[in-house]
């Protein structure tokens, strides 16, 4: 986030916009700034023109928010950290036949549109001769720690690419890959050929500026497409983030999660009825689809538990959270809704190797519960601002931390946070637990 990124009052329209849209490829949260002392066109214009951005960001389905949104966005919600934040070769937000986030020069690489990988909307950068392809600065939206950075070459023997990381304070990162192939080859950090295999971004690092690069060219055409990167997964393949269980109108547990990869052959849906009960798989479903519906059962008095995980040839991805609909607790005539905010002890405590979290929260909010070690240190997310309705709920923690590692047993502290989506008075308590061996 940036001061005065555009000023309203004194730019055209073709250049605020042209200042957005390289910015939000950058994953930058955009503020205007305007004095009003020397508007551009006068009130009438400036107001047209406040119009004219606003029906563009629409459009090109740029989010808008006011500044206390956007604070709780940056600051209060966990964001998926698979994410690919390298700017896509086929977004031109603006119109102006440059991928927005990139450089502009005539000595780079030239675009085509007809040929290239999924992850970059069938489009490559293209060199016929050794040079630079494309140049990135400022680049926002890191993950901190070890990071993993793919890229998608093509080209002749001979041939092949350089990726530079340019991070301040700190001695370039040089990564070297082969593009000898006439098909389209991807490859990964620990594919380098210069023997540069990894990419960490310190804490006191923000943006980085990325330059690619075609240092050695034989013959024909270099093509470079598909560029990713985010954080260092515990395998080769992305996982699924965020999975999601509600009811629809059915009754059906509808299923919902982020689909982070573009490599995997399918995802393997599993599902536990009850506490006690292992996982079983329930279905695998193709490549790039990212819900599911379970109709095998309408009794939701198991407290049926779920998760997923993406799969390959040859890998198997971590699982995503798990998650279990909401359970309405009601009596007698009620209805089930709950009247106030709650936070259940967890049942057993102490416990080994899982435990349940009851809440309840009286009307819908996002609500996000995390686990804590004695040193404050955050260990796992069960829920990140998950839309939840009103009513009792339950989530599981089976002793793991977000990389699905045993916890060693000890003090605990469980907390959540619930802000109701009708702004009313949010919902913060902890509460402690023993983990046992």
């Amino acid at each position: 986030m940036n001061w005065q990124d555009f000023s309203e009052d004194t730019r055209d329209f073709s250049s605020i916009v042209g200042i957005i849209a390289d910015r939000t490829a950058k994953h930058y949260v955009s503020m205007g700034h305007s004095h009003f002392t020397d508007l551009l066109g006068g009130w009438s214009g400036y107001l047209a023109r406040v119009d004219s951005i606003l029906a563009w960001c629409q459009r090109m389905h740029v989010p808008v928010r006011t500044y206390q949104e956007w604070s709780k966005i940056l600051y209060e919600t966990e964001q998926n950290p698979y994410t690919n934040i390298f700017p896509k070769l086929n977004v031109d937000l603006d119109g102006n036949r440059l991928p927005d986030g990139y450089r502009s020069s005539t000595s780079f690489g030239t675009l085509d549109t007809s040929d290239g990988v999924a992850e970059s909307g069938n489009t490559s950068l293209v060199l016929q001769r050794t040079g630079t392809f494309c140049y990135i600065t400022d680049l926002a939206g890191l993950e901190k720690g070890e990071n993993d950075f793919s890229i998608w070459t093509k080209g002749a023997p001979g041939d092949s690419v350089e990726v530079i990381f340019q991070l301040p304070g700190t001695p370039n990162k040089r990564f070297k890959f082969p593009a000898v192939d006439s098909v389209w080859t991807k490859y990964r950090l620990s594919q380098s050929t210069n023997g540069n295999t990894i990419l960490t971004i310190p804490d006191s690092v923000s943006t980085l500026n990325v330059i690619i690069s075609c240092p050695n060219y034989s013959q024909g055409t270099v093509k470079i497409s598909g560029m990713r990167l985010h954080r260092k997964a515990t395998s080769d393949l992305l996982p699924p983030w965020n999975l999601t269980a509600t009811l629809n109108a059915r009754r059906h547990v509808l299923l919902n999660w982020e689909d982070n990869s573009d490599d995997e052959e399918g995802f393997i849906v599993e599902k536990a009825s009850g506490f006690t009960v292992a996982f079983a798989v329930l279905d695998t479903l193709p490549a790039n689809v990212s819900t599911f519906v379970d109709s095998t059962s309408k009794d939701f008095s198991s407290l049926n538990r779920y998760r997923v995980r993406a799969f390959s040839n040859s890998a198997l991805s971590s699982y995503t959270n798990e998650a279990t609909p909401g359970i309405t607790m009601g009596e007698g005539g009620s209805n089930g809704v709950a009247q106030q905010f709650a936070l259940s002890q967890n049942y057993p405590n102490p416990f080994n190797p899982s435990t349940t979290i009851r809440y309840q929260i009286p009307a819908m909010s996002t609500v996000t519960i995390r686990i804590y070690n004695i040193m404050g240190q955050a260990v796992r997310t069960l829920l990140s601002r998950v839309s939840t309705n009103a009513g009792e709920h339950l989530v599981v923690w089976r002793g793991e931390t977000d990389l699905g590692l045993p916890s060693s047993a000890g003090v605990y502290f469980y907390r959540i946070e619930a802000s109701p989506l009708d702004a009313s008075a949010s919902f913060v308590e902890t509460r402690k637990m023993i983990l046992i061996h």
